[in-house]
């Protein structure tokens, strides 16, 4: 097991603590607006999965999973953690893909050329 490995896990099982930590809240407690980044604890979990799927999609070159496929019942915290359980493995596989191939080619994964093809500037996800 090397660092990437090490942090691929810790990521993965930080983030899914922090969703079975949160299976115990009420919705309004998951709803609770804060004056900081996406506003409630959902929105902020919604966001940090989100872009999980989203920039494994891109980096892969597949579509975008919709928005509308993933917001009704995969907001909720069993969701969440049924989408972490589903992105992370493959957004690991990419992560060692990456390493393995290097960061410096001009074209696959690591593309900067891919990332404006597929998504224009400023462009956001409906589900981030």
């Amino acid at each position: 097991m090397d660092l990437l490995d090490r942090l691929l896990g810790h990521d993965a099982w930080t983030t899914r603590q922090l969703l079975l930590r949160c299976r115990g809240l009420k919705d309004e407690d998951l709803d609770r607006r804060f004056d900081i980044g996406h506003e409630t604890l959902r929105g902020t979990l919604v966001h940090l999965i989100g872009n999980m799927e989203v920039w494994t999609d891109l980096l892969y070159e597949r579509p975008v999973r919709s928005g509308a496929e993933l917001l009704a019942a995969a907001r909720s915290v069993d969701g969440l953690i049924a989408r972490l359980d589903a992105v992370a493995p493959d957004f690991a596989a990419l992560a060692r893909r990456v390493r393995d191939e290097g960061a410096t080619t001009r074209s696959g994964p690591t593309s900067s050329t891919t990332r404006r093809r597929r998504r224009p500037t400023g462009a956001r996800s409906p589900i981030c």
